[in-house]
């Protein structure tokens, strides 16, 4: 798992490609994780497979409600392309059974898009260390409705 202080060097470590379709909150997301210490390598707006080759970041923030109909697969994909990266998914989607899909796949943290800036970079770090988190504000409850 790669750290923000891992072996490979502080700038390889904290290097953080995001992912957001609809490119409204890249700036956002830009600026919130370059203010946090992690250098933004490339903002996509789908999972491309040439640039993230190319730029291979340590990190990534996707956004996972904008993934094609078999989201489990684009997750999928993106794990086989950067398998040592830390993953992190930003949602809406309130379902546990939606974020468990998403950790099974490769994802190692489920963020709810309600969260707070501080919250979002506090989540990223955590899975930067390692661990994989879900949002609690997402239900733990499999049957609620997504």
């Amino acid at each position: 798992m790669t750290r923000l202080s891992g072996n490979r060097g502080s700038a390889r470590a904290a290097s953080i490609g995001i992912i957001e379709p609809e490119r409204l909150l890249i700036p956002f997301l830009s600026q919130l994780f370059s203010e946090a210490g992690f250098i933004v390598v490339t903002s996509l707006n789908a999972i491309k497979i040439d640039e993230l080759a190319r730029t291979e970041p340590a990190n990534v923030f996707i956004d996972v409600d904008y993934l094609n109909i078999d989201r489990s697969d684009e997750m999928t994909r993106l794990r086989a392309l950067l398998p040592d990266a830390v993953i992190c998914g930003y949602t809406s989607n309130t379902s546990g059974s939606w974020a468990r899909a998403c950790v099974r796949a490769g994802i190692n943290c489920v963020i709810a898009k309600a969260a707070a800036p501080a919250e979002i970079i506090d989540a990223v770090k955590h899975a930067t260390r390692g661990s994989t988190l879900i949002d609690p504000r997402i239900s733990s409850d499999p049957d609620v409705p997504e």
